[in-house]
């Protein structure tokens, strides 16, 4: 998985404060976020597709954007969602 990808999804799931509207930090409910593995199959099946446009609703924190923005990436280098990191965190998010 790609290194800033990777370290998006650590914050989010180490619950790190996240930045939102109004650039105040919010806490991240863990009963809302994509479980690893699914997170991990969204990923994989953008590596197979390799679509040229992916569009998702986000409609909570950004976690399933961030696991399929990878792939994509000459096609979409940036992802533009509320859910932007105050911090980075390094290491592997594994499902």
């Amino acid at each position: 998985m790609d290194q800033q990808a990777n370290g998006l999804l650590l914050a989010m799931y180490h619950n790190e404060l996240q930045l939102g509207a109004g650039g105040k930090l919010y806490e991240i409910d863990r009963n809302t976020r994509v479980p690893p593995p699914q997170g991990r199959f969204m990923h994989d099946v953008h590596l197979r597709m390799k679509p040229e446009l992916s569009i998702e609703i986000d409609l909570s924190y950004g976690f399933s954007t961030v696991f399929s923005w990878p792939p994509c990436k000459p096609a979409a280098p940036a992802i533009t969602s509320p859910s932007i990191l105050s911090k980075r965190a390094t290491g592997t998010v594994s499902g």
